[in-house]
């Protein structure tokens, strides 16, 4: 094959010589010379017929594609219009401006390019597929089904439609659990567009991996765990598959198969620190509390370690002009952000247990570096309300109740507080917002009584 290359070269380097303007040789010399990356050549025949107008849109669109190459995406945008507007109906100048707006983040226009070249050639299943992923909006729902529909139609044998497509119904809002705990419609889609998308592909075991994480994700845990365990004995990202197969144990109340799966799970490649934080609160729980505070703090590091390395990544993708991905793993840094301020409040709590201390300092830290952590507000307003300091354990549990508002004891911690600094009617209003979220709770009920006839006493 190469030696037929070679000859071809040869030939059309001989018709340039003859002809230096010969447009079709120019064309097909430079796409070897761009096979063999010979780009210095390439502006080199540019150079050469630059000045000729009958050629200029197919010279244009060289121009373009070697800047698009040496990735200066403004003067490859500029070159693939001046192409454009010789030739507007030229296949190839559309796919190279969807590449070089894709890669300059210029997605108006790579979508106003994908448009048109799906009018130009509406039997191309990538530049559906690649317009679908462009819509982001939920409202244009049925805009964007209907291209993957026609993407993965045109694209039989492809994943990726299909996978695209489970992933759209999966956006979808409400809950994916009917009232009797089964699969709704729209999940059932998702679904069947996942094991289609599995069957077509049965060697690729990350879909099913991916499925594993879906069902999880969404409570259906026997499904979840079925799929897991299968990865799991085939060893397919067991110590990952292990991770889950633990949570699946905790919810499930079996801390000791649960144990045994997070301790196989140590070391994986993704997560690691979430497995540490769940290690060290079993151990907690089993009051090994010297094992669990190394174990917490070992996972403190690495989430430091991991935090620091995320946001790196973060600043040096947005100097590259990569916002999307740059954003990405910004998100991934608050994420871990927050699981490090989980430990150390996990820390803080491992550390009363051993020796009693409060260790406030901790909790400070905590919100320090997640400043919506209410477990740290929480255990602050404790602490302070324990020392008489009314007034900024107040101020700690309206923290802890702004980040959380749905949890009981907030309230009720509150309405003690009011309670203590005489104020009634604000402690009535948290004994009921507390009784709102537990209707049930035996404390609250006694000391809303206990007011209310105080304040009928009063009023009598």
């Amino acid at each position: 094959m190469q030696s037929i290359i070679q000859k071809a070269k040869k030939h059309l380097n001989v018709a340039l010589e003859h002809n230096p303007k010969h447009i079709p040789s120019v064309l097909l010399l430079s796409d070897i010379l761009f096979e063999e990356q010979k780009y210095d050549q390439v502006q080199a025949l540019i150079d050469r017929i630059k000045d000729d107008v009958e050629g200029m849109d197919e010279i244009n669109y060289l121009q373009s594609k070697l800047f698009f190459i040496k990735r200066n995406y403004a003067e490859a945008f500029e070159f693939i219009n001046k192409a454009i507007s010789k030739k507007p109906n030229h296949i190839q100048s559309y796919k190279l401006g969807a590449d070089i707006c894709s890669k300059a983040n210029d997605q108006f226009n790579e979508i106003r390019y994908l448009e048109k070249l799906i009018d130009l050639e509406p039997l191309n299943g990538n530049a559906h597929l690649r317009f679908a992923k462009l819509i982001t909006d939920s409202t244009d729902f049925d805009r964007k089904k209907l291209l993957l529909e026609i993407s993965a139609d045109l694209l039989p044998h492809s994943t990726e439609p299909i996978w695209e497509l489970a992933k759209l119904h999966l956006s979808l809002p409400g809950n994916p659990k009917n009232e009797d705990g089964k699969k709704d419609q729209n999940f059932l889609i998702a679904e069947n567009y996942m094991q289609h998308a599995i069957s077509l592909d049965s060697k690729n075991r990350s879909f099913k991996y991916q499925l594993a994480e879906t069902y999880f994700l969404n409570n259906f845990l026997d499904d979840a765990e079925k799929l897991f365990l299968t990865l799991f004995k085939i060893n397919f990202r067991k110590k990952d598959s292990s991770y889950f197969l633990g949570l699946i144990k905790i919810r499930k109340q079996e801390n000791h198969e649960a144990k045994k799966f997070f301790l196989t799970a140590l070391g994986g490649e993704q997560y690691t620190p979430e497995v540490l934080l769940e290690v060290a609160k079993i151990k907690a729980n089993e009051k090994k509390f010297k094992e669990a505070l190394k174990t917490i703090e070992r996972a403190i590091l690495t989430l430091k370690e991991k935090e620091n390395l995320k946001a790196k990544l973060s600043k040096s993708l947005s100097v590259e002009n990569k916002f999307h991905d740059a954003r990405i793993k910004l998100e991934e840094t608050h994420k871990l952000k927050k699981l490090r301020s989980d430990a150390l409040v996990q820390k803080f709590l491992i550390l009363k247990s051993i020796d009693k201390t409060q260790k406030k300092a901790l909790l400070l830290d905590a919100i320090k570096v997640f400043s919506g952590n209410y477990h740290a507000y929480f255990h602050l307003g404790k602490i302070e309300l324990i020392e008489k300091n009314l007034d900024k354990s107040k101020d700690f549990f309206l923290k802890a109740r702004n980040a959380h508002w749905s949890v009981p004891e907030i309230h009720y911690y509150l309405a003690l507080i009011e309670i203590d600094l005489g104020n009634s009617k604000e402690a009535i209003l948290h004994l009921n917002d507390t009784l709102e979220l537990n209707c049930t709770h035996a404390q609250a009920i006694k000391q809303l009584k206990k007011l209310l006839r105080s304040s009928k006493t009063r009023s009598q």
